[in-house]
């Protein structure tokens, strides 16, 4: 009787324990599985300057394919030191400046996430805050690549006289207005400037200031260069038996193309 029991009780063990495993492996599934046909879509927030999360983060929505979704992000979100500002989407590598996004998907889309960017802003408790000479502060984002890119994004600043000196990426406007030119022409897509400010203007790689200009961020956007695609064809490249004129025509006419697409994206570069 006594064997009869301790053989119950054990077997009731073993199917705690299985029952337990099963939660902890539900539990540790993968969250595309609970958005079945559809796409699981994770909204992340993250600080621009540090890459970190921002509150917020985390929500998710399954979405059906062959619909659109809409999202809008909040303009401010508030953090125990301060407040987070809305600054852009990224969305599997596109562009979004406005707080609302429309997003489609397609059957079969693996999980993605859709990333909203902030600045962070300290709470101001006793007026004036900030503080310092008036500037106009930069920094690069890869949009492709969903990242802020490290370094400067400037080029070069005129006037020559002002105090600019690479890495750095602040240009002080207390002594005369400034024009800022972006690196890289290539893979440049445009300047964001935050908050609009309408003395602040841009045109292509150059960002001009007038003096006293106060601008909190200015993002230089970068992508992909469709130029890289364009290259010399490789060894075998033009098939069994094609001869060295053929392969030295063949990358002729590839760097003619190459520098017509440097011609109309800008900038001078080495031809491949």
């Amino acid at each position: 009787m006594m064997r009869s029991i301790a053989k119950a009780s054990f077997l009731h063990l073993l199917v705690a324990i299985a029952f337990v495993a099963t939660l902890f492996a539900i539990a540790a599934a993968p969250a595309a599985a609970s958005c079945p046909p559809g796409t699981l879509l994770t909204e992340i927030h993250r600080n621009i300057d540090t890459g970190k999360l921002a509150p917020g983060s985390g929500s998710t929505l399954c979405l059906q394919a062959g619909k659109t979704a809409h999202l809008v992000a909040d303009t401010s979100l508030t953090a125990p030191k301060g407040t987070f500002a809305f600054l852009f989407w990224d969305v599997q590598g596109r562009l979004h400046t406005t707080p609302g996004v429309t997003i489609k998907t397609y059957k079969g889309e693996p999980a993605f996430n859709a990333t909203a960017w902030y600045l962070f802003q300290p709470a101001c408790h006793t007026p004036p805050c900030g503080g310092g000479e008036p500037n106009v502060r930069t920094l690069g984002f890869q949009v492709d690549k969903n990242e802020k890119l490290p370094g400067t994004p400037i080029a070069s600043v005129s006037p020559s006289t002002n105090a600019w000196k690479t890495p750095q990426t602040v240009v002080y406007t207390n002594a005369s207005a400034v024009t800022i030119t972006a690196t890289n022409p290539v893979d440049f897509i445009y300047w964001k400037i935050f908050p609009p400010n309408p003395a602040v203007t841009v045109k292509s790689t150059v960002l001009s200031a007038p003096q006293n200009a106060e601008v909190l961020l200015a993002i230089a956007f970068y992508g992909p260069n469709p130029c890289h695609q364009i290259s010399p064809p490789a060894p075998g490249e033009l098939g069994p038996g094609a001869s060295a004129a053929a392969y030295q025509a063949a990358a002729k006419y590839d760097i003619e193309m190459y520098n017509e697409c440097i011609a109309r994206h800008g900038g001078t570069p080495p031809s491949p």
